[in-house]
């Protein structure tokens, strides 16, 4: 199991599935394909966002940050994302999709 850390000036909130007043967290779900990557906003509820792109393994973390940070910050969603779920059949693209997820969001 990996060890959390803390981010200055973020509170950890929900994760889909914990109990009621815990927080408010949000769930990030990436899907990649041979020919598109999906990523799907979950509150616990309802997908808030569903945002495509081109899969294509040159693209670094810090890219991904950049537009999917645009995209959420265009669309008034928060980034209180406690989770980061990867499937994907495309095995070059996870490494940086997972440090995307830990260094963005500390979650692993």
């Amino acid at each position: 199991m990996s060890k959390r850390r803390s981010v200055p000036g973020r509170t950890p909130g929900r994760a889909p599935g914990r109990a009621e007043g815990a927080g408010s967290g949000l769930l990030v779900l990436v899907d990649v394909g041979n020919t598109n990557t999906v990523f799907s906003v979950w509150d616990g509820t309802r997908f808030l966002a569903t945002l495509r792109t081109s899969t294509e393994h040159q693209r670094t973390a810090d890219q991904y940050w950049v537009w999917f940070s645009q995209l959420m910050e265009h669309r008034k969603i928060p980034l209180e994302i406690d989770a980061v779920i990867i499937s994907s059949t495309v095995p070059r693209v996870v490494f940086n999709l997972r440090v995307f997820s830990d260094r963005y969001f500390n979650t692993r």
